[in-house]
């Protein structure tokens, strides 16, 4: 038999913010369980569809390892809403991937924590690097990585019911390499990853021609004159902390979920740009224009901003910048990595309309988006 996508008109309805089970649906219907092979597929090992790779710490005591360039990436950076990762919390230096003889894994890399917790997935973006912390799969040409994200991504409980140890739980390589996962046709496989492309993309379209609907006509006013913004700046590292002391540190947007930044894993006791509960935060450094929200007062790097809403509504503010991410990359500038400036921000335009006609568009967005807004 051949299994192929279902028509987008009938998975998609008005109401996209269904999207995310209209896609794990999708999955289980083109491949039934990928762990058990329900259709017959050939069933290899993960080893033989992937080679795995590995991560390990520099000395956290030897400063020449830490603070430099090189993406370096733990498992309390992942959250339940993670797809692509383009960027880590900490780096290290190129000294300490020496040290321990870290091995790089490319971008479309599929990433896996196997400890502390077990379960959570992504894909790399990006060359990166990892801690012990992983166990990621460079897919051979017989694996789509999406394929293979949500193959794991699905099978989370049964992954963490593998995990093993008295400190703590950790899935280890030798059972890693004991699972068997479906390889369907390679076409298949590539069709689903248009499919979850387009449901992804579908809910962000209609929600983009509703604001253009709405705003196309209204005033545009300079994003300074509706936020009070603020740039971050990073402090030094020798204040930087595990230990929970000062405030929450965001270098970048690695802990952005869906709506609102997830935990911190670093924290800073000698903050010097700090953001209020409730600011919308900014990437505006590798890459451009992500936003988020946060729910607590935290401390802000240089690869952040905080922007906080002055006479418009709040979550109508996060939206439309949201719907804008594009045009805040297209501002971006830089050799080694792409980055807006306090002037680019400043002087960025945006339609705001009425408080009312603001209000009715964020009760749309809310009806299209199913993350956990303000109270």
């Amino acid at each position: 038999m051949r299994w192929s996508i279902r028509p987008m008109s009938r998975c998609l309805t008005a109401n996209s913010s269904d999207s995310p089970m209209v896609v794990q649906s999708q999955f289980i219907e083109m491949f039934g369980d990928t762990f058990q092979n329900e259709r017959g597929w050939t069933f290899k090992k993960l080893p033989e569809v992937s080679t795995i790779v590995l991560g390990s710490t520099p000395s956290s005591s030897n400063v020449a390892f830490w603070d430099g360039d090189v993406k370096w990436i733990t498992p309390a950076e992942l959250s339940d809403d993670s797809f692509y990762l383009y960027d880590s919390e900490r780096h290290i230096t190129e000294e300490g991937v020496k040290s321990t003889s870290l091995k790089p894994f490319p971008a479309g890399t599929v990433i896996l924590s196997t400890r502390a917790p077990i379960g959570k997935t992504a894909i790399a973006g990006c060359e990166m690097y990892c801690n012990q912390g992983f166990k990621n799969f460079v897919c051979d040409n017989t694996i789509n990585s999406v394929y293979l994200f949500f193959t794991l991504r699905i099978h989370n409980p049964e992954l963490q019911k593998m995990g093993t140890g008295s400190t703590f739980l950790e899935l280890s390589k030798k059972a890693i390499e004991q699972i068997s996962i479906s390889v369907p046709p390679k076409e298949l496989q590539d069709e689903f990853e248009q499919f979850y492309k387009q449901a992804d993309k579908s809910k962000f379209d209609g929600l983009k021609s509703q604001f253009i609907e709405m705003f196309s006509c209204a005033l545009q006013r300079k994003l300074s004159d509706v936020a009070n913004i603020t740039m971050g700046a990073s402090p030094d590292s020798n204040y930087y902390n595990t230990t929970n002391s000062g405030l929450p540190f965001y270098q970048g947007k690695t802990e952005f979920g869906d709506m609102y930044i997830g935990k911190a894993t670093l924290y800073c006791s000698e903050p010097i740009r700090i953001a209020q509960p409730n600011d919308i935060l900014m990437s505006v450094r590798a890459p451009v224009g992500t936003v988020n929200i946060t729910k607590e007062e935290c401390c802000i790097g240089r690869g952040l901003a905080s922007i906080r809403p002055n006479g418009v509504e709040q979550l109508f503010l996060y939206y439309a910048l949201k719907l804008k991410e594009k045009d805040l990359d297209a501002l971006g500038t830089g050799t080694t990595f792409k980055a807006i400036n306090k002037d680019m921000l400043y002087e960025f335009s945006i339609e705001v309309g009425t408080i009312d006609k603001q209000k009715v568009f964020v009760e749309i967005a809310q009806q299209a988006d199913k993350s956990k807004y303000l109270s």
